[in-house]
């Protein structure tokens, strides 16, 4: 049974990305990391997935509730960005706290933080299985207890699985509901901490714009190389910088310290923002207009996606 709502969900705000489409023809330009290729698209085309956010509910049927929610939290934001672009103001209280789960959403919601769940579940499923199909008659008892759950004996005998799992032969991949519920778990934390920093919009000059990604908010140490481990470093960290452009004009930027307030760059500082997005991306880039320089470090950068 489908679940009722839009098939396709977008993991970057659709919204977001219209705000980097051409006013008179309503299109962006995509680049796709690690190909040179570059093409003209409509917003509703990239940067989603098939029933991205459903799930199952306990009744058993598709959920969209998730996707209900996200829809609902972007129809409270738009109008905030905009208003804070047109009238270089700053967000209230309360659209501070709304602006800060959106951005915390954008980390979270991205196959960049969810793929990589999904594939922790599954490789602790692989080693769980591996470890139970040592030991022939517990691995026997557990699957006995999972056809009587299910009421119905698997159509493969438990011991072909068995050593499927001993010879390496089964592919292991966690439940998007894992990488959902981390997501849901993890975004109020992260909105808290980004609530607490400073706020900045920068501006860019005439003649040299912001982009965006498939990977919207990025954050970077300029003062520390990514660990060669652990990556991005953490947001705690007193240099760190947290950057999600919101338009092709302004570009949101919090941090820990500094005045809070509407700020003009040079173009050098957008073309500095500009890189760690392409860098951080997953597989596209976004743009207003299409630029030789962004398609050219597109290239040279190998998607991960």
């Amino acid at each position: 049974m489908e679940a009722t709502g839009p098939i396709i969900h977008h993991y970057v705000s659709r919204f977001l990305l219209r705000r980097f489409a051409d006013p008179k023809t309503g299109l962006l330009w995509a680049y796709e990391k690690g190909t040179g290729r570059s093409w003209q698209c409509n917003p509703k085309q990239v940067a989603a997935e098939r029933r991205y956010y459903a799930f199952t509910g306990e009744d058993g049927k598709p959920d969209n509730a998730v996707e209900d929610a996200l829809s609902k939290l972007e129809g409270e934001v738009s109008p905030i960005i905009e208003r804070v672009e047109r009238d270089l103001a700053l967000p209230s209280p309360n659209e501070r706290a709304v602006l800060a789960l959106f951005i915390a959403l954008s980390v979270s919601r991205v196959p960049s933080f969810r793929k990589p769940v999904e594939r922790f579940y599954g490789e602790v499923a692989r080693k769980l299985s591996l470890v139970m199909a040592h030991h022939k008659e517990y691995f026997y008892r557990v699957v006995g207890e999972a056809e009587r759950a299910r009421g119905q004996k698997f159509d493969t005998p438990v011991e072909q699985v068995r050593q499927a799992v001993l010879n390496g032969d089964l592919a292991y991949e966690g439940s998007p509901f894992a990488s959902l519920e981390m997501m849901l778990e993890t975004s109020p934390q992260i909105a808290e901490i980004i609530h607490q920093m400073r706020w900045q919009f920068l501006h860019a000059p005439a003649g040299v714009s912001f982009i965006t990604s498939d990977r919207p908010v990025v954050w970077v140490n300029p003062k520390l190389p990514p660990h060669p481990v652990y990556g991005n470093p953490g947001l705690a960290q007193k240099d760190i910088l947290l950057l999600f452009p919101i338009g092709p004009r302004v570009c949101f930027l919090a941090r820990w310290e500094g005045e809070e307030g509407h700020f003009g760059i040079k173009s050098n500082g957008v073309i500095q923002i500009n890189q760690p997005i392409i860098g951080y991306a997953r597989k596209y880039v976004f743009s207003l207009k299409h630029s030789q320089e962004i398609e050219t470090l597109a290239e040279k950068i190998k998607g991960d996606g």
